[in-house]
């Protein structure tokens, strides 16, 4: 931190440093070295995204990597987003929830499909119901065992 500081101020016509992290841990940064916080002139704080913010953000990583989705999955997802909110409290991710569970419904998805010999172009590019729903159940399993799923080829 000192090094961090010494650099700060020696070249502070040139450097912006940006720091980011949870609230309660970038006080306790800033609260570490008293020449930390005196040179900190802007503090932005971001907002969590809603549930429904996150239900469009998950519905957009699906899009860009080419994936359907069921209509009916917004329940899914809502509840899941909210019970890992519950359980994570202010350590709730925010927007890389949405991408794990993504990660972990296609891993779900690609291995009911293996089970199928040459699937059709739509069940490939399909996310069922029940692949996120297992995604959802397998994180929320592993956090509340205290273990982090695992992202096996992502």
């Amino acid at each position: 931190m000192t090094c961090i500081i010494q650099n700060m101020e020696n070249h502070r016509d040139n450097v912006y440093c940006i720091f980011a992290g949870y609230e309660n841990k970038m006080n306790s940064f800033l609260s570490a070295n008293p020449g930390m916080k005196s040179r900190i002139t802007s503090i932005i704080k971001f907002s969590e995204y809603s549930n429904d913010a996150l239900c469009s953000i998950f519905r957009s990583i699906a899009q860009e990597n080419g994936y359907q989705l069921p209509d009916s999955c917004s329940h899914v997802l809502e509840q899941f987003f909210t019970r890992l909110r519950n359980i994570r409290g202010e350590y709730f991710g925010n927007g890389r929830e949405a991408r794990n569970l993504f990660v972990n419904a296609v891993q779900q998805h690609v291995a009911q499909l293996n089970i199928n010999k040459k699937p059709s172009r739509k069940a490939l590019v399909s996310l069922s119901l029940s692949d996120i729903s297992a995604a959802a159940k397998d994180i929320i399993a592993s956090e509340l065992n205290g273990q982090k799923t695992a992202h096996i080829g992502f």
